[in-house]
């Protein structure tokens, strides 16, 4: 076994306390590499998601609870024991760790004026993982402006890092990573392979797509997650300056990338040539690739099949395959 495919899995539970961290490794190789998610619940087992499934972990023939000091002393480890240092990504409702991998935080919230948690309840790690070759199938004929598109912890950024990695090596490729995720730098390195890219990290995705425009002039700028309408009016803005782009969104059809007013505006605008589509099923991953094709827009339709309709352009489906 390569040690360098469980990395992943050994930085994200080296925050975890010591009977858990033990628990975790009675799971067999094939469960911790395929392993996506261990969340804490104060009171409650501490469960992995593995092949989309979440199961209990035991030690010693017994299922592991987690503590209310086992919470605070994972927290106390993913933050290197100066907690408020990371209160503006607590705020936000996680921390982002060495390796990329991202703890969500959930619950009882602060009654004063401050932001944050009183009481943190759970905890959900989840794993970064690098994977190579699916870029490859999507891009192999070129690049367009694309939209990566799935349900929450269905793999949008595990793409997007090995999209701007297979990009960068034809193109100026710049990276706004506002939550060390997509590069997963920290002291200023990276931990994932990302090509030859440009990384700007931790600053927020308006300002830090202005600064890369100016400074780096890039033919493409990657960042995860449009969420608000400022992340919108910074993708735009980079649109109608003649810079590419590839991005993230949540969402399962083309019909739900209509229904929040952030994902109408872009989509309507009609700036996007490729849409991936990821769904999940049993730890299987499917990529759907829709390419944009000049055709009657009213043959197209708008149904969820082999096309339709975003914006004033028809999307026809090119390619579609698991991994």
């Amino acid at each position: 076994m390569n040690k360098d495919l469980l990395k992943p899995f050994i930085v994200a539970t080296g925050v975890l306390p010591e009977r858990i961290w033990r628990a975790l490794y009675t799971l067999d190789v094939d469960e911790r590499l395929k392993c996506e998610e261990i969340r804490l619940r104060q009171d409650r087992p501490v469960t992995v998601k593995v092949n989309g499934r979440y199961i209990p972990v035991s030690l010693d023939g017994n299922v592991i609870y987690a503590s209310n000091s086992d919470i605070s002393e994972t927290l106390d480890k993913a933050t290197s024991y100066s907690i408020h240092t990371y209160e503006g990504q607590i705020n936000s409702g996680f921390i982002t760790i060495k390796g990329g991998h991202r703890i969500g935080v959930c619950g009882e919230k602060r009654s004063d004026d401050k932001n944050g948690f009183a009481y943190p309840y759970s905890l959900n790690i989840r794993i970064a993982k690098q994977i190579s070759g699916i870029a490859e199938k999507l891009f192999n004929d070129g690049f367009d402006n694309t939209l990566i598109v799935s349900g929450a912890g269905e793999g949008k950024t595990t793409l997007l890092r090995d999209s701007v990695r297979y990009l960068s090596y034809k193109y100026n490729v710049s990276v706004s990573d506002d939550r060390y995720e997509i590069a997963g730098s920290g002291g200023g390195k990276a931990s994932f392979d990302v090509g030859y890219c440009d990384v700007s990290s931790g600053g927020s995705k308006e300002k830090t797509v202005y600064e890369l425009m100016r400074s780096m002039t890039p033919d493409i700028i990657a960042f995860d997650e449009i969420t608000e309408e400022k992340d919108a009016n910074a993708l735009l803005s980079a649109y109608h300056c003649g810079c590419g782009f590839i991005t993230t969104l949540h969402g399962k059809s083309p019909e739900d990338l209509l229904k929040r007013s952030v994902y109408k505006k872009i989509s309507e605008e009609g700036i996007f040539g490729r849409v991936v589509f990821i769904e999940s099923e049993n730890g299987e991953r499917r990529y759907t690739l829709y390419k944009s094709e000049e055709r009657d827009a009213e043959s197209a339709g708008s149904g969820y099949g082999d096309r339709f309709m975003l914006g004033n352009r028809t999307f026809c489906k090119k390619i579609s395959f698991k991994s």
